[in-house]
């Protein structure tokens, strides 16, 4: 017996396709908001600040300084032009971030020449 079309069709139940991708990149965006959390979090221990130092730089008054932990643990994301407007943490988080994604830091340092009389 041959089946028709229309009643194929009409046996097929409706899924959603697209939900397990969408589970999938979830779990990645999720993995990489935490690794930038650890990079903020070491930043600040490099710039030998605390997170109610950074808290109170960028003018949050959460006693507690909370949003800078959620940032830390990756469970919100990081406001970037604020961390980086706070002058001791520009460069440890740059230096952290470089780090991060496999590049390698180097400093250099440069003395202006003296002219000898």
């Amino acid at each position: 017996m041959s089946q028709k079309v229309s009643d194929v069709l009409a046996s097929v139940q409706p899924r959603m396709a697209a939900a397990q991708r969408c589970t999938e990149r979830n779990a990645v965006a999720e993995d990489f908001r935490r690794a930038v959390g650890q990079v903020v979090d070491r930043a600040i221990e490099r710039a030998h600040l605390t997170k109610q130092d950074v808290s109170d730089r960028m003018g949050f008054t959460d006693p507690k300084a909370s949003a800078v932990s959620r940032w830390c643990t990756g469970m919100e994301r990081p406001h970037f032009d604020r961390l980086l407007a706070i002058e001791e943490l520009c460069e440890p988080l740059l230096v952290e971030l470089a780090l991060r994604f496999g590049a390698t830091v180097s400093t250099r340092i440069a003395f202006p020449e003296r002219r000898r009389a």
